[in-house]
């Protein structure tokens, strides 16, 4: 098996365990894999000795501090490992990628809230009937389901936001080591 094919099926190993921290364990064993060949040592010969992937992930289901070991490795590797201009590069397009979807998240919150003052503002108003309060009672509806919608992109991105560091060191760094490798031919 070469280091693509291992490193998808482990994906979809974690996924179907629902293994929270995937890029994390992703970005380890492709560094892991990485060292090896820079070693000269044959790719399937060393996949094969990390094992099945899915006895990978029963190994984290089994040590529930395999993860943290892991991820303190992760932050190792990068501050000894990445260049300066791959953290460079990966930190603006994280903090981009963070910005634009705080920045859409925090808007739809605005804009249901607005929706929710204008809708109840217009109920209190004046006497409505059964229909009128009923289009507007859908309206605070749309409303709320937009501000808990912005609500949960912020809370998604809070959450995320370390595995997709982890992901974009991961592509930047392939991304130069093939732009890299283009030039030297």
């Amino acid at each position: 098996m070469d280091k693509r094919t291992f490193l998808r099926n482990l994906r979809e190993e974690l996924k179907r365990k629902k293994i929270k921290d995937i890029e994390t364990v992703i970005y380890y064993y492709d560094e892991l894999i990485q060292d090896a060949l820079e070693n000269f040592e044959n790719e399937e010969d060393f996949i094969n000795k990390l094992g099945d992937p899915s006895q990978i992930v029963q190994q984290f289901k089994s040590d529930e501090k395999f993860i943290d070991r892991i991820k303190e490795v992760n932050l190792n590797s990068i501050r000894g490992l990445v260049g300066t201009s791959v953290q460079i590069i990966s930190s603006i397009i994280h903090i981009f990628i963070i910005f634009v979807i705080s920045v859409t998240g925090g808007s739809i919150v605005v804009a249901g809230g607005g929706i929710i003052i204008q809708s109840l503002a217009y109920l209190i108003t004046e006497s409505r009937s059964i229909p009128e309060i009923l289009a507007i009672t859908g309206v605070l509806m749309v409303g709320s389901g937009l501000v808990l919608l912005g609500i949960n992109m912020v809370k998604v991105v809070i959450d995320l936001s370390n595995n997709l560091k982890l992901k974009i060191i991961r592509k930047t760094k392939d991304y130069l080591k093939k732009k890299e490798g283009y030039e030297n031919e």
